[in-house]
C-alpha cells in the first residue's frame, strides 16, 4: 500500500457527544491511512453556551433562529481554533473530520 499523505486526523467533537466520538475510536481509519494514524479528538466549541454578544458578530444571509445562529458560530469557532492550532504546530498532511461525518 502506498504511503498516505495524511499524517494527522482530527475529529471535531462536542464534549457532550461521547457516542459520536466512540464511533471513530472503534473503527480505525484503515482505508485512509492503513490504520497507522489514530483519530485525535479536538474539542468543539459548544454554540449553546455562547453569549448573544458573540453570536451577533456573525452575519447570516438568511434569517435564522437564535439556536441555529449559536450552532453555526460554534462550528465556525471550532474549525478556526483547530486551524490556529495546526498553524501554530506547523502540521502538514492534516485531515479534519466533524463527528457527524
Amino acid at each position: 500500500m502506498p504511503k498516505s499523505p495524511i499524517q494527522h486526523i482530527f475529529v471535531i467533537n462536542l464534549k457532550r457527544s461521547k457516542a459520536r466520538m466512540q464511533h471513530y475510536l472503534k473503527s480505525p481509519p484503515s482505508k485512509l491511512t492503513g490504520g497507522k494514524i489514530p483519530y485525535t479528538r479536538f474539542p468543539a466549541v459548544d454554540g449553546s453556551k455562547l453569549s448573544d454578544q458573540v453570536c451577533d458578530r456573525m452575519i447570516s444571509m438568511w434569517s435564522i433562529s437564535k439556536r441555529h445562529q449559536q450552532s453555526k458560530m460554534g462550528c465556525f469557532l471550532s474549525h478556526l481554533n483547530l486551524h490556529k492550532m495546526i498553524a501554530k504546530k506547523r502540521l502538514n498532511g492534516v485531515l479534519i473530520i466533524e463527528d457527524d461525518a
